[in-house]
């Protein structure tokens, strides 16, 4: 037999992850587009929640208010209860620092008439500091239902 010159196997050479290919980029990408998508998401999520549960603790205020008659305590929840619900939805540190005319102007944003300013909302800036207050709860819990639905969460 006649001596055969074969060659050995050919290993191939390590594949190197740079540069990268375009479907690597592409991947990259939409990964990083997707997880901004989904933390977006999440807190556009959290921020809905915020509203809902609010609008059912405001439920709870008006019926503990149906049974006990506390038209100062529901005045002072009612504001605690707007005063958070903005520092959730909106500028937590323009928010915090806000009370009086300002508080209730920023209430008073989107709505029609100012009810906040010139109507029955004034009573928040002043009926939680007193022992008893006399004003239309009723009135003052459907503002309050309003303002909390009229929210825009971003």
């Amino acid at each position: 037999m006649a001596d055969i010159d074969i060659r050995d196997i050919q290993l191939p050479s390590d594949l190197l992850w740079w540069p990268p290919t375009p479907l690597s980029w592409l991947t990259l990408c939409a990964t990083i587009s997707l997880v901004g998508v989904l933390v977006w998401l999440f807190f556009r999520y959290r921020k809905k929640r915020v509203l809902y549960f609010s609008l059912r603790n405001l439920e709870k205020l008006f019926k503990r208010y149906q049974s006990d008659y506390d038209a100062s305590g529901f005045a002072r929840d009612i504001s605690v209860l707007l005063k958070r619900i903005y520092m959730t939805v909106g500028n937590r540190a323009v928010v915090a620092g806000l009370s009086g005319k300002k508080w209730l102007t920023v209430l008073d944003e989107g709505l029609d008439d100012e009810p906040f300013t010139k109507g029955i909302g004034q009573i928040l800036v002043s009926a939680p500091y007193q022992k008893t207050a006399d004003f239309d709860v009723q009135l003052l819990y459907v503002l309050c239902r309003k303002r909390i639905e009229s929210l825009q969460v971003n």
